[in-house]
This record gives C-alpha cells, structure tokens and sequence, in this order.
C-alpha cells in the first residue's frame, strides 16, 4: 500500500506521468498536511493550520522552463490569505515558500480564485458579502451581497470565461417596504463593472445555480454561409419551502429566460445533503434532475430570430 493509499482522507491536488504527486490530509480538525511524492517516494511534506477543504485553492503555474515544476498554492486561516509557492525540480527536490497576500478586517469563510483575470474573491459568511480584489493593481474593487448565506456561496456564482463576465445570485434590501428580492447580476471583469441586473421570481426562499447545458442551434435555411453551433445555457433553480414549488430557467443572456418550467415540489439544496462549502452543488443538482428529462429542446426558431437576424 502506497503512502497516499494509506492517507484515506487524502485529496489528490496534482498528478502527472512523471509519477509527481502533490496531495492533502485534513489530519484533525485544526490543521492540514502537504505531501509532494515522486514515483512513490516522499520529497517534501508541511503543514498549516485550515480548517476547512474549501480554505485551499491549487493550481499548475505552467512557465518555460522545463527542469522543474512550478504550482501555487492559496489558502486562507482567520482573515488572513496567504500563498504556498512551490518548487519541484527534476532531479528530485522540492522547496515550498510561503508568502502572505493580504489581511482583511473580516474572518474569510472561504474564497475564489479567477487565475485568468488576476481577481481574488473573499467571501464573508456573517454579512454575505462577497469581496473582489484585482492582484494585478493591488486595487480593492469593492463587494456584493449574495441572496443568502445559508448555502454555498458557490451555488450563487458562475464565471462566464468567453464573455469574461461574473454571473451573481444577489439580495438588494427595500428599505421602504422591509423586504429582500433576488436579482441576477452581471459584472464585467476585471474592472468589476456593473453590465445588467434582472430581477427573479419573487415568492421563493431558495435560488441557485443548476448545471450548464448545450443547446444545438441549427442553421438558418436563409443563411447558407452560417453553421450549426452549441450554446452555452446557464441553469438557474428557485424553491419554496413552505409552499413546495421550483422553477428552473435557463439563461444565455442574464435579461430574460429563454426556458421555463414549473414544478410542484421542492429542489433540496440543504446542507446535511451534502451541500457545503467543500462540494460543488452541481452534482447534487444533476441527481435531483435525473428522473425527469428537464434538458430543453433547442428553440432553433426563436434562436435564429435572436441571433441570425
């Protein structure tokens, strides 16, 4: 049995064909350990105290130079984010420094990284606020608040790459008639400006992300030098516990829906379902959705008037 078989709780953050691994074991409660293996054969090993999976982000800082791999490693204890950099080189040693990016006023519940756009996203759990610094101008771009913290705040983002636009389940407060609605916003990144806000149903207590789908769009018979394409669709649930209802839309621009259906019962999002701040929802979702065909028929119509004309 190998040392990371032995590890059963060990989460695998980078394998390759070289026989390099790089894993962690949340050993107890208050801290994690860092393993980085070769064929086997232990290199390099640390530990920091994190509580919770979702404190840690990994990834490849790929570079040119082929004598040695390069990998950051972000994690975040209190309302401190810190970053591991660590280096592998080929003939088989590894030193890992560790760096510390920046200390907010708020204890960080967990966080995001855009790698692309340079951006750092911090969410407060207690405010719901989620926090966007730009890395790259050293520039505090400023926070929204997400419709609720009850639930993963993963289930209320989506990051639209093609479009380098964040998508954003948020709550705005009317300070007149003492109520909170859920709108759908949109922001430009990485200047964090503000595109579109679209307000959604009203009468639910739950609203989340679902899965991505794709839709096949056909060509137009008046367009010949046009081709078929897939769609990105963005899926979008609202439940209501007390009255036992769902919708699911489905989105390709943040104004309008371009799908609808209505269910008489309620989409779980609950945490002890295994909804929590380690688990992307979107599998828990997905199950939910199995027993019934809600993947939408292309409306090749309505998209060729949307698109083509």
């Amino acid at each position: 049995m190998s040392a990371v078989e032995a590890d059963t709780a060990a989460r695998c953050l980078w394998l390759d064909e070289d026989g390099l691994v790089v894993y962690c074991n949340f050993r107890s409660p208050t801290y994690c350990e860092f393993k980085i293996m070769i064929k086997s054969k232990l290199i390099k090993g640390w530990r920091h105290t994190i509580k919770r999976e979702s404190s840690i982000r990994f990834i490849n800082d790929k570079g040119s130079d082929d004598s040695k791999h390069l990998f950051k490693l972000l994690w975040s204890r209190d309302k401190t984010l810190y970053c591991d950099y660590i280096e592998v080189s080929r003939d088989g040693t590894a030193a890992v420094t560790t760096e510390e990016i920046m200390t907010v006023a708020f204890t960080i519940s967990t966080f995001y990284v855009m790698w692309s756009q340079g951006i750092i996203c911090l969410w407060e759990k207690i405010s719901g606020n989620l926090h966007l610094f730009n890395t790259g101008h050293n520039r505090y771009l400023g926070y929204l608040t997400l419709y609720s913290s009850a639930c993963s705040s993963a289930s209320l983002l989506r990051f639209i790459d093609e479009t380098m636009s964040l998508w954003a389940i948020v709550r705005k407060y009317d300070e007149t008639t003492k109520t909170s609605s859920a709108f759908l916003n949109t922001y430009l990144l990485p200047d964090f400006i503000l595109l579109t806000t679209t307000m959604l149903p009203k009468g639910f207590s739950q609203y989340y992300f679902g899965k991505e789908s794709y839709v096949t769009v056909s060509k137009p018979a008046n367009f010949s030098n046009v081709a078929a394409t897939n769609l990105s669709s963005s899926q979008l649930c609202c439940s209501c516990d007390m009255s036992n209802r769902s919708i699911i839309q489905w989105y390709f621009s943040p104004k309008k829906p371009w799908k609808e259906i209505k269910l008489n019962h309620r989409l779980d999002m609950s945490p002890e379902l295994g909804l929590d701040e380690d688990i992307e929802p979107t599998s828990y979702i997905q199950k939910q959705l199995s027993m019934v065909d809600f993947q939408p028929a292309a409306p090749v119509l309505e998209l060729q008037n949307a698109f083509f004309q």
